[in-house]
């Protein structure tokens, strides 16, 4: 639907304890030697705003 060129992973239970999560919406920028780059909790974040505006 809004033709994104990068994988989007939903969450689950392991991917939950991996990175911590604690709030939701939570949105991580993951690189391609699996480094997190960018990190935004919440709804009213610049990331999460953009992500949403995709």
């Amino acid at each position: 639907q809004h033709k994104l060129t990068f994988p989007i992973a939903l969450g689950n239970e392991a991917i939950k304890h991996h990175f911590s999560i604690s709030s939701y919406p939570s949105y991580y920028v993951i690189n391609e030697e699996n480094t997190i780059i960018g990190k935004s909790i919440g709804y009213s974040s610049e990331l999460g705003l953009y992500f949403r505006s995709l």
